[in-house]
C-alpha cells in the first residue's frame, strides 16, 4: 500500500514538474514575441526616413505648439512623410522639443536625427533695420523674421506709457528705431523685443548727441525727422551736413518753407516719382513741405546714423538753395548748391534739360 502512495506521488511531482516546464516554455515564448515586438517598433521608429533639402534650412518651432501641429507643418514642408510616426517617435524616445528657429542640414536622413535637431541650441536670427520707409513696412519686416506679429508691435509702439516715456508722437515712432543689425532669437518675446530697442535707442542717445539737438532747439525725433530728408535727398555721405545746413538755414528764416521733394514724394506714396512735377506740390497734406510751414509730422523713412549725425553736426554755411547736379562719368550722384534765387535758377535749368533729354518726366 506505501508503495502505491509513493508511486501516485511520483507521478503528481512528474505531472507538476511538466506542467511548470510548460508554462515556462510559454512564458519564453510571450517573452521573445514581446521583445521581437519591442525591437521591431524600436528599429522601425529608429530608423524611420526624414526627407531634408540639399541645402541646410531652417525649422521654426512657435511658442504655443504641440507634436500634432508641428508634425502637420513638417509633412506639409515634405521633410517626413508620415506624421504619426515623427509623434511616435518623439514619444518613444522622450524627446523634448523647444521653441525656436532650428538649423538642420541635408546630413540629417532620420526622424530621430530631426528630431536631435530640434533639441539643439535656439540658433539667432539676424535683423537689419534700415531703409524702411514707413512704419508699417518696417512692421511687416520684423514680423516676417521674427515670431512677433504686426498686430503685436502696433499694440506695443501705440501705447501711451511708451509715448510719454521718449516724448514721442504716433506719426514719430520711426524716429525710435536706430538703424543697425540686431540679433534675436525668432521666438522672442514682445516685450523683450521693446527692451533691446530700447537700450538701443538710449545707448545712441547720448550725453553729446542729447546736447547737440539742444542747441538746435529740436527735439531727438524732429532731428530724426530732419535727418530722414536728408537720407532721402542724397546717398553721398561727404554733402550730408551740407544738405542738412541748408534746411536748417531755411527753418530759421522767417517766411521760408524747407520746400523739399522727398516729403511730397512720401504724401504721395509713390516711392517710384523721380520728378516732382508742379501738380504735386499742390498736394494737400501735412507732409507737404511746400504747403506747410516747418518739419512735417514725422520721419519720411528711417534715417542712417550718418544722416543724423549730419544733422547734428551740420555744415554752417549761407547756401539757401541746391538740387541735383547732371550725372557725370566716373563720379558719384551729388548737389549743386546756391546763396539765391538766381544761382539756382541756373542749376535747375541744367538738371531739368538734362531730365528731358532723358525723357524723365515723372
Amino acid at each position: 500500500m506505501a508503495d502505491l502512495v509513493s508511486e501516485n506521488q511520483s507521478d503528481n511531482q512528474n505531472g507538476l514538474k511538466g506542467k511548470f516546464k510548460w508554462i515556462f516554455y510559454i512564458l519564453i515564448l510571450v517573452v521573445m514575441i514581446s521583445f521581437g515586438f519591442f525591437f521591431f517598433r524600436f528599429w522601425n521608429l529608429y530608423q524611420a526616413k526624414a526627407r531634408i533639402s540639399p541645402e541646410q534650412t531652417f525649422i521654426y518651432v512657435p511658442s504655443r505648439f504641440n507634436l500634432d501641429s508641428l508634425a502637420q507643418e513638417l509633412t506639409r514642408k515634405k521633410i517626413i512623410s508620415d506624421p504619426d510616426q515623427f509623434i511616435k517617435t518623439a514619444l518613444f524616445f522622450r524627446y523634448r522639443i523647444k521653441a525656436g528657429k532650428f538649423k538642420v542640414s541635408s546630413n540629417i536622413k532620420t526622424i530621430r536625427h530631426l528630431l536631435r535637431a530640434l533639441q539643439a541650441g535656439n540658433v539667432p536670427q539676424r535683423l537689419t533695420l534700415q531703409n524702411h520707409r514707413t512704419k508699417d513696412l518696417l512692421f511687416e519686416y520684423i514680423s516676417k523674421h521674427l515670431e512677433i506679429s504686426k498686430i503685436q508691435l502696433d499694440s506695443l509702439f501705440t501705447d501711451s506709457i511708451f509715448f510719454k516715456k521718449y516724448q514721442l508722437k504716433e506719426n514719430e515712432i520711426l524716429s525710435f528705431f536706430i538703424p543697425n543689425t540686431y540679433e534675436f532669437y525668432w521666438n522672442v518675446k514682445p516685450k523683450d523685443f521693446l527692451k533691446k530697442m530700447e537700450a538701443e535707442f538710449e545707448r545712441f542717445w547720448n550725453s553729446d548727441r542729447i546736447a547737440r539737438a539742444n542747441d538746435l532747439g529740436l527735439s531727438l525725433a524732429e532731428i530724426y525727422t530732419l535727418a530722414s530728408i536728408v537720407e532721402a535727398e542724397t546717398t553721398y555721405g561727404p554733402e550730408k551736413s551740407t544738405i542738412a545746413g541748408v534746411y536748417l538755414n531755411r527753418l530759421r528764416k522767417k517766411g521760408w518753407r524747407l520746400e523739399a521733394d522727398p516729403t511730397v514724394v512720401f504724401a504721395l506714396g509713390d516711392f517710384s516719382v523721380k520728378r516732382v512735377t508742379k501738380e504735386m506740390l499742390k498736394l494737400d497734406s501735412p507732409y507737404n513741405t511746400y504747403k506747410y510751414d516747418g518739419l512735417p509730422p514725422g520721419p519720411i523713412r528711417m534715417a542712417s546714423i550718418q544722416s543724423i549725425d549730419a544733422v547734428l553736426q551740420y555744415k554752417k554755411h549761407d547756401f539757401m538753395f541746391f538740387c541735383a547736379a547732371v550725372p557725370q562719368p566716373s563720379q558719384p550722384l551729388h548737389h549743386e548748391f546756391a546763396r539765391n534765387l538766381a544761382e539756382h535758377a541756373v542749376n535747375a535749368r541744367k538738371y531739368r534739360n538734362w531730365l528731358n533729354q532723358k525723357k524723365i518726366y515723372k
